[in-house]
């Protein structure tokens, strides 16, 4: 995978370049968590040097960012809640998380998405697309905010 720097963020080109001809360039966030709120985020893919992983229904696996610090998660068919943290300078983490757990057909892409999730670094967004990378760069989720 290759990445670019912009705006002194480090964001995978191929993602970039999808998002050129339809918002600004990604960049860090400047005002801390306020850019996430207001609804759900769909996750769309995780893409590792090694693997990739897209959800055939982008809508059964969300994240809900809420202003205290809170998180609300669908992974497929398990529901869960957790917290997280973010800087102004583009560092998020995620705690462990609490999550009512139902058998998943197969196929489900939960334990990836939840590993996912457990193990974020930083984040960039453009527009409507959300970019989280993953610890010691082994990674990028790319999430698009879910329609109202």
């Amino acid at each position: 995978m290759t990445f670019v720097h912009t705006d002194s963020a480090l964001v995978p080109s191929d993602a970039l370049d999808s998002a050129k001809a339809s918002a600004p360039p990604f960049r860090r966030v400047a005002n801390g968590v306020a850019p996430l709120l207001g609804g759900d985020w769909q996750w769309l893919e995780t893409r590792r040097p090694y693997e990739n992983f897209a959800p055939e229904h982008s809508e059964f696996y969300t994240i809900e960012f809420l202003s205290e610090g809170k998180i609300r998660v669908r992974a497929d068919c398990h529901i869960g809640s957790g917290n997280y943290a973010v800087s102004d300078s583009g560092r998020i983490s995620i705690s462990p998380m609490s999550a009512q757990t139902y058998p998943c057909d197969p196929g489900s892409l939960s334990t990836e998405y939840m590993n996912g999730l457990a193990g974020t670094s930083s984040y960039v967004m453009s527009g409507d697309t959300l970019l989280i990378e993953l610890q010691a760069k082994s990674g990028t989720m790319r999430f698009v905010r879910a329609a109202s």
